[in-house]
């Protein structure tokens, strides 16, 4: 092994030093995201009320919404006037990767992954351009491509400086991730690799040994066989039926594979070194070769940044203790009903088996044959206290407290509040930390629109046309790189929609749009069908009335004029 590769290897090993620990981090996050407890809890012992789960759930949908999002472009100082016809269709490209086809397009991804960097406090995007071709009806070959997103989960990626935020503030960071033996295959045959078939022949020979290592917290189960009903594998069992629950089954066998990033100052740009484990190298390429030069292609989620550790704060975290409490409050209530249902029991005077008198006080019509006169049963059912109830209520309040969305927020009244001027006032005051949540969560959201032009200029090659009359057609390389790609008026966010419609319908009021321009600006159903209701209808009919009242108009003041009643000349 050479200087170099033994340099790589050292960067790898530094990157991930904190992976091992990380894992049994995000595997207790987990558990109590999904179930309300911690990993040694059963299927018996489990919370019975988990209020972490809907709760994130609300939370999220408060910093991000897939269905009102929308992105625009901002030209540069330096741009030409005539650049921004084509700034309509370019901004078309960004939402047609956004919602995407088939299989679903970022949006969703960036749902899920926001949903989970609240579990994990981070989570990372990938982004690839993905060439394909494919055999039309006429049987003429079609060649395309498509930008390609991923979801990665922190503990498979690693960092150099965990101290420093920000990717590119990274020297070098890593990402592991698992791909079949036939995948790996079609991608060294692609890039047409000199050592395909020596790679191959590694991957087969240790196939099983790469197998045995787990992915992490979510405990992949690597299936190698399945012979008579029984399975054989690998996978790391936790000794706890709740951390098996919704584990991906893989039966394929699967190759752990290193990507890394270092940053290369003899050509301005990271280096991407490609390794199968153990530590077999594949490939060693500029970044500008395989994706757009100087341009990561990682995107990462994290709702409660740290200026000091680039994972950030986990919300679920910061919930455990309250989830605690609420689990203790709901047994004791639990204990107390069970009590009140099967209500303990005392005889007196009575030397019969007990245990066959507490069955028969026990059971539904029963009977249990006294022989003393002076024998007493007395049941001793007991109460269950309001303070009781009203400590779960103000534990669960305590969670809208620590993640910052009082009741009022959450669609819940506020006792002396009856006036709806009131109500406005109170639920913009509670919502300032939702709406600093959701701007932190809208950064990410600009970094993924920014992606996506800078993608769309280096690889696509549909053609676009600038939106005017007599606009010509343009490839998205002509396109200018001083622009800025960001999201539109806050429009990711529920909790600035209000204020985003109200701004939209003033500016129309002042005659700054048009309706035309309205209807593209707000998020509305039907919204092309509305388009052309206004085209073919509306305004040709406003125009006609307007006409027809000026005609009026035009009518009255030359009567006037004929009976020498119009304005002195």
């Amino acid at each position: 092994m050479d200087e170099r590769s033994l340099f790589y290897q050292d960067l790898i090993r530094k990157c991930n030093s904190s992976r091992e620990s990380r894992r049994e981090f995000y595997r207790l996050m987990r558990t109590y995201y999904l179930f309300g407890c911690d990993d040694s809890a059963t299927m018996d012992t489990m919370a019975r009320f988990n209020n972490i789960f809907p709760h994130l759930d609300q939370l999220s949908s408060f910093m991000f919404s897939p269905e009102t999002t929308r992105f625009t472009i901002n030209l540069g100082p330096s741009v030409n006037l005539e650049e921004q016809y084509k700034v309509p269709p370019m901004m078309q490209g960004i939402h047609r990767e956004w919602h995407g086809q088939g299989d679903g397009g970022i949006d969703t991804d960036f749902k899920c992954a926001l949903d989970w960097a609240s579990v994990y406090a981070s989570t990372f995007m990938k982004f690839r351009w993905k060439n394909w071709k494919r055999k039309r009806e006429d049987g003429e070959w079609e060649e395309g491509g498509g930008l390609q997103h991923f979801i990665v989960e922190p503990h498979n990626m690693g960092f150099l400086r965990e101290d420093k935020r920000g990717l590119y503030k990274q020297e070098a960071f890593c990402e592991t991730y698992y791909i079949t033996r036939s995948q790996l295959s079609n991608e060294l045959e692609a890039a047409a690799h000199p050592n395909r078939v020596e790679i191959i022949a590694g991957a087969q020979a240790g196939a099983v040994t790469e197998g045995q290592i787990t992915a992490g917290p979510i405990d992949r189960l690597i299936v190698t066989s399945i012979q008579g009903g029984s399975i054989t594998g690998n996978a790391s069992f936790w000794g706890s039926p709740l951390t098996m629950l919704y584990r991906p089954q893989t039966i394929e066998d699967m190759i752990e594979m290193t990507e890394l990033y270092v940053f290369d100052d003899d050509i301005g740009d990271y280096r991407v070194v490609t390794y199968m484990a153990p530590q077999w190298p594949i490939w060693d390429r500029p970044l500008g070769k395989i994706f757009v030069p100087n341009l990561i292609p990682y995107i990462q989620i994290c709702p409660r940044p740290a200026n000091d550790y680039i994972w950030g704060h986990s919300e679920v975290e910061k919930l455990i203790p309250l989830q605690d409490m609420l689990n203790e409050r709901i047994q004791d209530i639990r204990h107390l009903l069970k009590k009140q249902a099967h209500a303990p029991s005392s005889v007196t005077g009575e030397t019969a088996i007990m245990d066959e008198m507490a069955l028969a006080l026990d059971t539904p019509g029963g009977l249990l044959a006294i022989a003393s006169p002076a024998s007493t049963v007395k049941s001793h059912e007991p109460t269950i206290a309001g303070d009781l109830w009203n400590d779960v209520r103000q534990i669960k309040e305590f969670f809208g407290e620590v993640s910052g969305l009082p009741p009022i927020n959450q669609g819940k009244g506020e006792k002396g509040v009856r006036s709806q001027g009131q109500t406005q006032l109170l639920s913009q005051l509670g919502s300032t930390r939702p709406k600093n949540r959701a701007l932190i969560v809208e950064e990410s959201l600009d970094a993924i629109a920014d992606l996506i032009v800078k993608v769309l200029r280096r690889y696509d090659k549909r053609p676009y046309r600038e939106e005017k009359e007599g606009g010509v057609q343009f490839l998205a390389n002509q396109f200018t790189s001083d622009f800025e790609a960001k999201v539109d008026g806050h429009s990711s966010s529920p909790v600035f929609l209000e204020n985003y419609e109200d701004k939209v319908f003033a500016l129309l009021d002042r005659g700054l749009i048009d309706k035309e321009e309205a209807l593209m600006l707000l998020d509305i159903p039907l919204k092309a069908l509305l388009k052309q209701k206004l085209v073919t209808k509306i305004e040709p009919a406003e125009a006609a009335a307007k006409k027809k009242e000026d005609d009026i108009k035009i009518a009255s003041i030359m009567a006037k004029r004929q009976h020498g009643q119009g304005p002195a000349q």
